[in-house]
């Protein structure tokens, strides 16, 4: 295999580099021998997970008021500038 003679892309080199090292290796021989389409079509991209948890619907839920600290930074300044 002639490493050297290959192309890697930004966007394929981001998928290269989370690839297992086995997988690494398989990546390099299809798109040496097969090119880059058949060595991505072979990648197998795990799921995404949540990065936060989603609260599910509940419709006897009441809402809160908000208080101070919940308003936005303009929401704030607006109740303080307010002319008297």
């Amino acid at each position: 295999m002639q490493i050297d003679s290959l192309h890697i892309h930004e966007q394929e080199f981001d998928l290269f580099v989370n690839l297992k090292p086995k997988q690494k290796i398989e990546f390099l021989y299809d798109l040496q021998s097969k090119g880059m389409d058949a060595a991505l079509s072979k990648v197998v991209i795990p799921p995404l997970q949540e990065e936060f948890e989603v609260e599910e619907y509940n419709p006897n839920t009441v809402a809160q008021p908000m208080t101070d600290s919940m308003k936005s930074p303009l929401e704030r300044l607006s109740e303080i500038t307010k002319p008297d």
